[in-house]
Parts: C-alpha cells; sequence; structure tokens
C-alpha cells in the first residue's frame, strides 16, 4: 500500500513537470524568437537569489538550534513553487504544513509564516503606494482594496504581537481575582494558551528585526527590478506595473489571457511576450524547482534497496 502510494506521488509529481516543462518549452520557444529568452533567464537568476534570501530569512525565524538551512532553504523553495501555482495565495496553508512538518509545531508555523507576510507587506505596501501615485487616481482605483486590506492586516499585526502580549497578564490577574466559576477557570486556561502564542509571536518579531528588515528589503528591491525590466521592455509606464504586479504577485494567478493582464499596455506591444517574460523568470522558475525537489525524493524511495547481510550470504 505504501509502494502505491508513493507510486502515485511520483506519477502526480512527473505529470505536473511534464506540464510546466510543455509550458515552458512554447514559452521559451516565443521568447526565443522575439530575443527575449537571455534576459528571462538573467531575470530568472535575480528570481532564484531573492527566494534564497527568504529561505536565510525564514531559517533566521526558524533557528532554535535544530533545523538546518539546508533543510530550511529546501522547505522554502518546494513551498513557494507550489504556492505560486495556487490563486489568491491559498498556497499559504500548502507552505505552513510544509513548515509544520520540518518543525512539528503547527501554531509556530502559523505564526512564522504571518510574520514573514508583515515584513513583506511593509515593502509591498510603500511599493504599491509609489506606484499608484505615479499611474494617478483612473489607474490605481482597481487596487485600493489591496492598500485597505495590507493596511488592516500590519495593524492587526501590531496589536496581535506587540500590544496585546503586554497586557494578557493583565486580564488574566482579573480572571483570578474576580472570578472562581468552572467557566472562568476555562476562559484562564484559554487566555493562558493565547497568550503562550502571542509571546512566542512577539519573540520572533522582534528577533534580529533589523537583519529581517534589510533582508526584505533587498528581496523586494531584486523583485521590484524584475518587474521594472520587463515594464521598461515593453515602454510601458506605472500602470503596465500594476497590471502585471496585481495579477501575478498578488493574486499569485499566472493563468490569465495576457491581454488582459496587459491592459495597460502600448500599442503595437507583443503582450504575450512581455506575460512569458516575467512568467519564465519568476512564477514558471520556482515552480519547476519545487517539481523537482518534490520529485526526487519519491524517486529514491522507489529504488530496490540493497540486500541485508543475511540475504547476501545465502
Amino acid at each position: 500500500m505504501i509502494i502505491s502510494r508513493v507510486r502515485l506521488h511520483t506519477l502526480l509529481s512527473l505529470g505536473a513537470l511534464a506540464l510546466i516543462a510543455i509550458y515552458l518549452t512554447q514559452a521559451c520557444t516565443h521568447l526565443a524568437a522575439a530575443r527575449l529568452l537571455p534576459l528571462a533567464f538573467a531575470l530568472a537568476g535575480v528570481y532564484v537569489l531573492c527566494h534564497l534570501a527568504r529561505g536565510l530569512r525564514l531559517f533566521l525565524l526558524l533557528y532554535d538550534g535544530r533545523v538546518r538551512l539546508r533543510d530550511v532553504l529546501l522547505a522554502h523553495l518546494r513551498a513557494a513553487g507550489v504556492s505560486s501555482l495556487i490563486p489568491f495565495k491559498i498556497g499559504e496553508l500548502y507552505r505552513i504544513a510544509v513548515l509544520d512538518g520540518l518543525i512539528r509545531d503547527p501554531a509556530r508555523a502559523l505564526l512564522t509564516v504571518w510574520i514573514e507576510r508583515a515584513y513583506d507587506m511593509l515593502f509591498v505596501t510603500a511599493g504599491l503606494v509609489l506606484l499608484m501615485l505615479r499611474a494617478g487616481p483612473a489607474q490605481a482605483a482597481p487596487y485600493a482594496w489591496f492598500f485597505v486590506g495590507a493596511v488592516t492586516f500590519l495593524v492587526l499585526s501590531f496589536v496581535l504581537f506587540l500590544v496585546l502580549p503586554e497586557n494578557v497578564n493583565a486580564l488574566k490577574r482579573y480572571l483570578i481575582l474576580r472570578h472562581n466559576s468552572t467557566a472562568a477557570l476555562r476562559a484562564l486556561r484559554a487566555v493562558h494558551t493565547l497568550h503562550g502564542h502571542l509571546r512566542t509571536a512577539a519573540k520572533l518579531w522582534r528577533y534580529r528585526w533589523a537583519t529581517m528588515l534589510w533582508l526584505t528589503l533587498g528581496i523586494w528591491l531584486g523583485e521590484l527590478a524584475i518587474l521594472y525590466a520587463v515594464v521598461g521592455l515593453a515602454g510601458g509606464g506605472p500602470g503596465l506595473a500594476l497590471d502585471i504586479f496585481h495579477t501575478i504577485t498578488l493574486r499569485s494567478s499566472p493563468w490569465n489571457d495576457p491581454a488582459t493582464v496587459l491592459a495597460a499596455a502600448p500599442p503595437g506591444v507583443d503582450a504575450a511576450a512581455i506575460v512569458a517574460t516575467y512568467r519564465v523568470a519568476t512564477v514558471d522558475a520556482l515552480a519547476l524547482i519545487a517539481g523537482v525537489l518534490l520529485l526526487l525524493p519519491l524517486v529514491a524511495r522507489l529504488r530496490p534497496s540493497p540486500p541485508s547481510l543475511m540475504e547476501q550470504a545465502r
């Protein structure tokens, strides 16, 4: 049963890799004809470096003397590749599951991903505001929802991880001194458990925060450089940058018609080539790496095990 399950997973992984390879072959053929293939590969190298920096940031958040940098980097690349193909960042749930498998602590895995996204949101929000200001009210209006959501997420993170941990003790004291019913004891246990998680989150938030900020700044400077290289190639402006960034990065939805993605593209621009350049350099490069990393352990488990000493003696 275990062998058949491994074989099923191997076949599914091979199927996913085959689909990615077919798309990459078509996209690379198109890019070669448009003389954009070297640029796509160069930008893919920058993007992979950005994700190695993300893996290092994750390692610093998870480090407890037991996790290894290599394991964290591989886990990040697997999770990021799968997540990049799932729309609206639902793939973050898979990322939490991968981290839980690495550290065996679901609460800490969830908090770690949350704090990673909080650091990202600081710079994404700042970059988006600059793009919206340059694009003008008409082109920026469709993205106001993200700005409101990002600010709400950051305020909520600040309250949960920095304000509440300092004040939960007062609530516990109030429950102990004023109430002695069974319900109050249950509430006290729940508050105590919540306080433990919040204290963990507060430590993660404050841990090497300057290093985290500089790492995150470097990551997003690299990713925005990729975006602006593609936008400059198309001869577009901030409106085009917003279109690509919103559809492929924020919504994590790369399966759109190029004409829809590049609504702000100048006339005469090969929209399909521009989208293919950005996708090959970002989503597809990451998905290909993740597919290979997911497949290798499965293939290793399918290899016949070497004969034991007793079998050799026979």
